[in-house]
């Protein structure tokens, strides 16, 4: 996405859109990173044991270091990989910037407890994917942003 402020307030508004129903998590941080595909497929190597490159890999921290009470901490990170949303936007019929979004929604929603490991959550997550994403797309100010095909 050229514009970055842009982006950034996409994904203000769905982090908030998300975390409607977790007020614990109003003060707490998200990290995105946006990485290459090399330093991607290092990190999902690395740590999700997976080869290759990927999209996206969620790490949540509140287990990890017992955060959740705790105003203003880390809530985990985000990793992007913008090159596979160029490669893959074209196979969904979805432009760059709601490809790259929708990476990050997705992202956010694995925080909240959604998981694609199986059909069943593969179905949970994609249906709330697409209803965050038509909830951006029908937003006044974002309309003009991007087309997304839910």
């Amino acid at each position: 996405m050229k514009d970055q402020a842009r982006l950034l307030r996409i994904l203000n508004r769905a982090a908030d859109y998300i975390t409607e129903d977790y007020p614990e998590a109003e003060a707490q941080e998200l990290g995105v990173c946006f990485l290459d595909a090399e330093s991607m497929t290092n990190l999902n190597e690395s740590f999700v044991n997976h080869e290759g490159t990927t999209d996206v890999i969620t790490f949540d921290f509140r287990d990890e270091y017992n955060i959740y009470d705790e105003a203003e901490e880390a809530v985990g990170e985000v990793y992007v990989c913008p090159q596979v949303a160029t490669e893959r936007s074209g196979e969904f019929n979805n432009d760059f910037d709601s490809e790259l979004i929708l990476y990050v929604v997705h992202g956010m929603l694995h925080l909240f407890g959604y998981n694609d490991k199986t059909d069943e959550d593969q179905a949970d997550m994609t249906h709330a994917e697409n209803r965050v994403m038509a909830w951006l797309k029908e937003e006044d100010d974002l309309k003009e942003v991007f087309e997304y095909n839910v």
